[in-house]
């Protein structure tokens, strides 16, 4: 059943070249647990009204982007209108700034121009999911090595997020088992046994998310256009280069055999597919049953733990990881556009039936906003899952009169 929901509004920053869309469809899920964000312009205090003009979703193909496929592995959807899942979405530093935040937007407008988009996917809640809504984005982008090395801006800013999530689960526990433990002192004194399980961190199941981004970035020095893309887990990049799909990440599941040897010698194992026989991933953000917390021999440092250590969080004793693997691409005359989804999506859809599929959306519609929500709606009748996606399209120009 499907839920009501509302569309985001599409933004347009022509600087980077870029338009984008996304969506959200909850699915037949009793629930949503994935989030997204996507900011146009990550040194604008706020979502500004003048980006959202009557071309801000219509995609203009560049002239050099290559011969586009007719065949499309999923039915050209014929409905209209019928709007999509709960949707969820978190712009860039909303609301009214502090002084701090103009401050830093001062300094940093005049260094670049970034765009951020971010499909985070929830399971066993959502707490993770909106924790990276809220947070990833700001702690890469208010890094200081931000403009001169985002790659170490994205190690270093999962790392943090990972740790903060991490704590504050750690912190929850900590309390209901102090809690029973005092609930059950209260009861009674003469069962003195029942206290060391009840004072020992609760083993249940808690929440954890997936998440694949994308950072959208060009200097003031220079007319090239940069994209960094980072996941965690089975979220996925792919673009559509000059008609044909590019997988910019690889999922992290036990079928890759890296990925399985690396579990494997932190003492886990893969059993019907799943860490442990319990997590269909083996990497994630939360999931503190799945981990050493507090990590061993974490070396401190006076801003913190060492996020690149051989230890911590990322230590070789660590079944499950937050350790995003990059990809760094210039944007070429090819590049069409990218589409950032959660698995709901690439569950049903391989990468070149997507890239098919919303390249003749958009050669029929121009309409970015509406392919976003074809493709999340087409994908959610075959999936069981919350279905989440952002297309970015690459190469964008104001369009003239006569488009």
């Amino acid at each position: 059943m499907r839920k009501p929901g509302r569309v985001s509004s599409c933004k347009v920053n022509l600087k980077l070249g870029v338009r984008f869309g996304h969506f959200a469809e909850q699915g037949s899920r009793d629930s949503m647990e994935d989030r997204t964000v996507a900011i146009a312009d990550i040194f604008q205090p706020l979502w500004g009204k003048s980006a959202a003009t009557e071309h801000c979703s219509r995609f203009f193909p560049a002239p050099t982007s290559g011969t586009w496929s007719r065949d499309c592995d999923i039915e050209i959807p014929e409905e209209e209108g019928d709007v999509g899942g709960a949707y969820h979405l978190s712009g860039a530093f909303t609301g009214c700034a502090s002084a701090q935040e103009a401050q830093w937007r001062a300094d940093n407008c005049h260094r670049g121009h970034a765009a951020y988009f971010g499909v985070y996917d929830g399971h066993g809640g959502d707490s993770v999911a909106e924790a990276l809504q809220a947070q990833l984005h700001r702690a890469i982008v208010t890094h200081q090595a931000f403009h001169e090395d985002r790659s170490r801006a994205i190690l270093e800013a999962t790392y943090d997020v990972d740790m903060q999530c991490l704590s504050k689960d750690y912190a929850a526990r900590q309390e209901t088992a102090r809690n029973a433990a005092a609930a059950a002192l209260e009861r009674s004194t003469s069962k003195p046994s029942l206290l060391p399980a009840l004072l020992a961190p609760s083993g249940a199941r808690t929440a954890g998310s997936v998440a694949v981004l994308a950072v959208v970035y060009r200097s003031l020095s220079s007319a090239a256009v940069v994209v960094h893309v980072a996941h965690v887990g089975d979220c996925r990049c792919v673009v559509g280069r000059g008609g044909r799909a590019v997988a910019l990440t690889s999922d992290h599941k036990p079928a890759r055999k890296d990925e399985a040897q690396r579990v494997e010698a932190a003492g886990g194992y893969v059993s019907r597919g799943c860490v442990n026989g319990v997590l269909r991933v083996t990497r994630s953000f939360g999931d503190i049953h799945c981990k050493v917390f507090p990590p061993r021999n974490t070396l401190s440092t006076a801003e913190g733990p060492a996020p690149l250590a051989s230890d911590g969080l990322w230590g070789s004793d660590q079944q499950i990881i937050a350790k995003p693997e990059l990809c760094t691409f210039e944007v070429s005359p090819e590049d069409e556009f990218m589409i950032l989804a959660s698995d709901g999506i690439w569950d049903v859809v391989h990468d070149q039936g997507a890239v098919n599929f919303v390249q003749r959306r958009l050669f029929a519609h121009r309409d970015v906003q509406r392919a976003s929500k074809e493709l999340a709606d087409k994908a959610a009748t075959r999936s069981t899952d919350n279905c989440s996606c952002i297309i970015v399209c690459l190469n964008q120009q104001a369009p003239n009169r006569q488009q």
